[in-house]
């Protein structure tokens, strides 16, 4: 026995998914929402389960994606901060220099 579908309640959060796909650059997301809502309308169950597969597939892919910036992102704070840190001991190596010149010049001229 195959199960009943409500139609009109999977609308809402198709809608939702689209709509927040949309902002990260979900295309494919977006594309096969769109084409559930669509089938949804029709009461197509076949289309609606063969949608639904890609749609999974798109989100996947988008979450791999996300996942994939978010370490690089990761990646790129982690050099800044190193460079930061470096950048900060060569200006303190060149104060602690510096000083040290200062105070060797002026034990010479005494």
């Amino acid at each position: 026995e195959e199960p009943v579908v409500n139609y009109a309640k999977m609308t809402d959060p198709i809608h939702l998914l689209r709509k927040s796909s949309e902002g990260v650059g979900g295309c494919g997301v977006v594309l096969a929402s769109f084409g559930l809502q669509y089938a949804c309308r029709d009461k197509n169950k076949e289309r609606c389960l063969e949608i639904f597969k890609v749609l999974k597939d798109e989100y996947h892919i988008l979450v791999n994606n996300l996942h994939t910036l978010y370490q690089m992102e990761k990646t790129v704070l982690a050099e800044e901060e190193k460079a930061a840190s470096e950048e900060e001991e060569e200006k303190a190596a060149l104060e602690e220099e510096e000083e040290s010149d200062l105070s060797d010049d002026s034990k010479g001229g005494l």
